[in-house]
């Protein structure tokens, strides 16, 4: 059960001067290194760290010009309000890296100047000592809200612009980042919300309180994930004339890729590698959506999810319950060449719940995609027995191999690849009955 803040401490921060307040941000998380701040050790420099075949040997990883997104954040706000004036920067979701976010959620303490006095008018100088008191309050936050809101996009604008980089930024770095990640809008959170561990078993043997302090990421009832899939059917290679290059030489010079498919697969397409899964198909063998929606439904409810589960969880309890999961499929295309649209199809994912566990979108997508393709090792009856924890396939060469596995392991013996980070979008998250 993961630490609430008492109203206790609560008290103290607020004695302090500090205000709560909550923020929507969007990015493209191709640019970051994830959301959560990894240290001046562990982005924007040069670190060393063990071989994961061979712990006696270390590689060095270059992440200079390299950051999180509350890195990104957190130097925005020393700007624009000094060190000590905030802290206690906390996410929703803390995506990882190459997930992009149309809408996540964090907040963060920022300390309300005390001399604030804007009782001015003739209403304000009739209004009492108390109500004088709340009115200079509202303005104060209305004011610090307008002030994160503006405020932080215009210093990550600086910081895009190139305005103190380090000498080790990647050339063309400067500029790129100026419009993938902003703040949407900022308000002041409200002080207290239900804390939903408190009538567990565990949290009355803590004695959990039950009103808390109101948190980002605890306040979430419901997140919302889409994962975009384009499926394409890629075009034979044409051999432009037999006359100006031999047959042979030219399938010598393919001798590095192991098959057509391969050489296809690396040609990718331009204009969505880094928004969505690029996945070829031959035009016999097509994703069988059919097979993949009826397998979705079995994500439905409350589960188990420690077989798609990342192997990095944090969280103690693998339960989660989905409130919808849903396949659509549309044309896609950017209308420039003749039969276009037939040749892409962009199938969508839409993952709905309270919370997930790492990389449980992601190994879901796998899985269903392996249900879809032609020849795939599972089907959607399959998807019951992964969630009970008692998978099975027949393997010719070896005996069965049983799922029957503690749930640490079972991310071990997966039937299906975990999808690549780059089609998920964190469209969403909901805090209840309060809305930004």
């Amino acid at each position: 059960m993961p630490p609430l803040a008492s109203s206790a401490s609560g008290a103290v921060r607020r004695s302090k001067g500090f205000a709560r307040f909550a923020l929507a941000v969007q990015y493209h998380g191709g640019s970051f290194l994830g959301v959560t701040y990894q240290g001046t050790q562990g982005e924007d420099c040069v670190r060393r760290q063990k071989r994961r075949n061979d712990e006696t040997k270390w590689d060095t990883v270059d992440l200079r010009g390299h950051r999180s997104v509350e890195g990104r954040l957190r130097e925005a706000l020393d700007d624009l309000f000094g060190t000590h004036c905030w802290e206690n920067i906390q996410f929703s979701s803390r995506t990882d890296r190459g997930v992009h976010a149309l809408k996540n959620t964090f907040h963060v303490d920022i300390q309300v100047s005390k001399n604030s006095n804007y009782a001015t008018n003739e209403n304000h100088a009739k209004a009492t000592k108390n109500e004088t008191k709340s009115v200079d309050s509202n303005v104060e936050y209305e004011r610090i809200e307008r002030k994160l809101r503006d405020g932080i996009n215009f210093y990550l604008a600086r910081q895009s612009h190139g305005f103190g980089e380090t000498q080790h930024q990647p050339k063309g770095k400067q500029n790129q980042f100026m419009n993938e990640l902003r703040i949407l809008d900022a308000c002041k959170s409200p002080e207290y919300m239900d804390n939903p561990y408190a009538l567990t078993e565990e949290g009355r043997a803590k004695n959990q309180p039950l009103r808390v302090d109101w948190n980002a990421r605890f306040s979430a009832t419901q997140r919302k994930y889409v994962y975009r899939l384009l499926c394409y059917h890629p075009r034979k290679l044409q051999r432009h004339g037999p006359e100006s290059r031999d047959e042979t030489e030219i399938d010598d010079d393919l001798d590095c890729f192991e098959n057509e498919q391969d050489v296809i697969t690396n040609f990718g397409i331009p204009f969505e590698w880094d928004r969505a899964w690029c996945l070829p198909q031959h035009h016999s063998h097509p994703l069988d959506i059919d097979s993949m929606k009826e397998a979705a439904k079995h994500f439905v409810g409350t589960h188990d999810f420690s077989s798609f589960r990342g192997r990095l969880c944090q969280r103690s309890s693998p339960v989660v319950t989905m409130k919808d999961v849903s396949i659509n499929v549309s044309e896609s295309g950017t209308g420039v060449w003749e039969n276009e649209l037939q040749q892409q199809k962009l199938v969508t994912m839409t993952f709905v719940a309270n919370s997930f566990l790492y990389r449980q979108v992601r190994n879901m997508v796998g899985c269903l995609v392996e249900i879809g393709k032609h020849g795939g090792r599972l089907s959607p009856q399959n998807v019951k027995e992964l969630l009970r924890g008692d998978w099975k396939q027949n393997n010719e060469k070896k005996d069965d191999i049983l799922f029957h596995v503690s749930p640490e392991k079972r991310s071990q013996h997966r039937p299906y690849s975990t999808a690549p980070p780059q089609g998920l979008f964190l469209v969403g998250v909901r805090h209840g009955k309060f809305r930004f």
